[in-house]
């Protein structure tokens, strides 16, 4: 009985990680911007120097898009001509398949950045 309720319990666990990855939480970083599908595109200005990634907003764990962005220059999504989603990170544009996205700024980029250029 015990090793069963463990089991249930330890399902409902894991079911619950996977099942609330609405925002790509297997990818380390601050969430700077998101595009909901159907929603009006953000765009932005990136916070600070640093890294930041472009994921999907559903449970991939797999980067679109990992640039180098300078404090200032433009970040999010604007919709092309055609209609489609456009992800847009400094002077990178990248257009995407329909769905929801999110830029996120992976955690220590800028200090290894001065580290290395120091």
């Amino acid at each position: 009985m015990i090793k069963q309720t463990l089991a249930l319990a330890l399902g409902f666990a894991l079911a619950g990680g996977i099942g609330a990855g609405c925002t790509s939480t297997f990818t380390k970083g601050t969430p700077i911007t998101e595009y909901q599908k159907g929603r009006t595109p953000p765009m932005q200005e990136a916070p600070t120097d640093g890294e930041y990634v472009l994921m999907s907003s559903m449970m991939n764990t797999t980067p679109k898009a990992t640039l180098w962005l300078k404090q200032g220059d433009p970040l999010g999504f604007k919709t092309a001509t055609t209609g489609r989603i456009i992800a847009v990170g400094g002077t990178k544009e990248i257009e995407l398949p329909d769905g929801s996205y999110i830029w996120k700024r992976r955690p220590g980029a800028a200090q290894r950045a001065t580290t290395q250029g120091s």
